[in-house]
This record gives C-alpha cells, structure tokens and sequence, in this order.
C-alpha cells in the first residue's frame, strides 16, 4: 500500500467506524423489533443488492414482473425513483399512460414504466405510502420492491439480493473503503442470493458465501440481443453495424458490464466515454461525446437503455446545428433460470 493509499485510509477510518455502527444499530432495531415493521395487502417481492449499484436490478425487477405477468398475476412496481426532481408519491405508469418527464420520476422508473405493459409502477421516498397507493389504485396480488434490500420498512414475503460477478475483493469493503452498503454477513436476511452477470465475470473466490448466507444461492446470467434499438424502438440487426466505429456511452453503476457486453456483439468499439450513475446529460456532456466521435471517427453512438431515454432528446436537438450522430441502446434480458424463476413463485404464491 503506497503513502497516499495509506493516509487515505487513516483518514477515512473514523468515518468507516461511524458508518458500521450506525448500519449495525440500525439492523439490530428491525431485527429485535424496536423498529416495527408494516405489512401491505398483498405479496411483497424486494429486489435489491449489498453494494451501491451496478448489479443489474432494473431489467432484473423488469423480468421477473414480466414473468409474473405471464403466468397471470396482477404486478405492480414501486420504486424510490433515485434522483428524481419530485417527491411523495408519482405515479409513473397506470400500465398504459407513461409520465412523460423522466427527471419527475427517476431514470430507472421511467425505464421500467417503458419496458412494462400492463404493470403500475410507482415512486416514493415513503415505500409504506407508495404501497399503499399502489394497493388502493390497482389492487395488484404481487408488489415488486426495486432496490429495498436495506429498505425495512415493509415486511416482504421474500428477499432477492443481487452479487455482481464483475466486482473485485476490493469492493466487498464497508463504505468508505468500498461499495458495500453493510457488512456482507447480512445476507443471511435474503430469501435468496443470486450471482448476476455470471457469464461477465467470475465472483471472488476469496468471499466464502457459504458461510455468510443462509438461502439458496442462484446464477443469472445478463444476456443481449442480436439487434440494437434507435429512439423510436426499431430494431436494427447487428450485422448492419458490423464494419461502423462504435462510440460507447455509458452511465450506470458497472460500465464494465456495458462495454464487455457490447464487445460480445462483436462491434468495433473506437472508445468508451464513462459517466457517473443515473448522469443528467446536459449540452456539455454531448459536446464530449461529440469530441470523441470527431477524434475516433466514430459512426454511432451506442448506450444503455437507461441512458438512451436521456441521450437521444439531446440528440434531437444537435441534428438542428447539423450533427447528425445517431444513438442506438443495447438491449439486455436479466435470464433468471427457470428454476429460479419456480422457486420465487412457490414461496410467494
């Protein structure tokens, strides 16, 4: 460890030290029930992870109520809508009218309300409320709880925490020192542990989870299609891209998951611009981008679905001053095994 390193984590331990105590605390108050916790009328699913994003819980909260929707139950989906300029409760889709605005709602709920038909999705900082709201509204047998690992509140029937294959040792450290949101050893709270992205990365060895959790431990594997998608949800073949310079964008909690995703779709990546997650894109951004595009002769520019929704209205407005760089999204499916998919149903309905 160099002195820099060094002097980063003296300065730092304080604050590591307070965070533990404060996470432990807090979890040892739900579990002794001084923090009570509230039912809502229905099955409550939570989907969520142990470390600050990038493990892939959107298009995992997306394919599981699209499961849930084809073996016929009634779905809906609330969300804390991170970053959002609203509060309370907003409702982002009734199933077929979507809130036009995705700054009112959050990036990923704006993403999810547009992947689902059919399905309710709803933000709030209050998940009780929002629940609730939800329930009153649309009546659903199954409410999907995205990102509410460490959200207590609400007594779910079961818990799927989500490990990201792509994370290093390092990051398997309590923040500050890493992306753990509280000590791994709180896994044994989850109904199920799946490995996401099994087919990017490997999950460190060095992290024994067969001592750590309690639950069945799954693999899912994040899968692409063979096409990408303009703004208006046209699917283009990916061959048709084959002899272009692709230029990536990305702003989402694990970009090395997007790039090596990207790269196994074969395209020619000339570069890869890395934002940080849930990026409000602004004209300073796109100049950036464009930079790249001009220096890397690129063709295209290739991103995430999430990003896409924010990227292409800032594309519109460039192709008035004459850049006419188009934006394609990459399509992804979270591919829970269908014995993964049987379980979670058995225990829920």
């Amino acid at each position: 460890m160099d002195k820099l390193n060094k002097f980063s984590v003296l300065l730092l331990s304080p604050l590591g030290v307070v965070y533990r105590f404060f996470v432990g605390v807090r979890n040892l108050f739900y579990n002794l029930g001084v923090f009570p916790t509230q039912e809502l009328p229905c099955k409550v699913i939570s989907i969520g992870n142990i470390t600050l994003g990038g493990t892939g819980k959107t298009p995992a909260v997306i394919a599981l109520a699209k499961y849930f929707r084809k073996q016929g139950d009634s779905v809906a989906i609330l969300s804390r809508g991170y970053g959002r300029k609203t509060k309370n409760t907003v409702l982002v889709s009734d199933g077929k009218n979507i809130q036009p605005d995705w700054q009112s709602v959050g990036d990923e709920a704006f993403l999810m309300a547009h992947s689902l038909k059919s399905v309710p999705v709803v933000v709030d900082e209050n998940r009780i409320r929002g629940g609730h709201f939800l329930f009153k509204n649309y009546k659903p047998d199954i409410i999907i709880l995205d990102d509410a690992f460490q959200h207590r509140r609400i007594k779910r029937d079961f818990d799927i925490v989500l490990l990201n294959c792509l994370d290093t040792f390092e990051n398997y450290r309590l923040i500050p020192f890493g992306s753990l949101r509280e000590p791994l050893h709180q896994l044994k709270r989850a109904n199920m542990v799946i490995l996401a992205k099994t087919n990017l990365g490997v999950f460190p060895e060095d992290i024994r989870l067969d001592h750590l959790i309690k639950a069945p431990l799954h693999k899912t594997a994040l899968e692409v299609e063979n096409y990408l998608l303009d703004k208006d949800k046209n699917r283009i073949p990916v061959h048709d891209f084959q002899n272009k310079n692709c230029v990536l964008v990305s702003g989402v909690g694990s970009p090395e998951g997007v790039y090596k995703t990207a790269l196994s779709l074969k395209l020619n990546i000339v570069t890869h611009l890395c934002f940080r997650d849930h990026q409000l894109y602004t004209q300073k951004e796109y100049e950036k981008i464009n930079r790249s595009i001009k220096e890397k002769n690129g063709d295209f520019i290739l991103t995430t679905e999430k990003d896409m929704l924010k990227l292409s209205s800032i594309s519109d407005e460039n192709h008035k001053t004459g850049v006419t760089t188009e934006v394609f999204s990459l399509p992804v499916c979270f591919a829970f095994s269908d014995e993964t998919l049987s379980e979670i149903r058995q225990h829920v309905c």
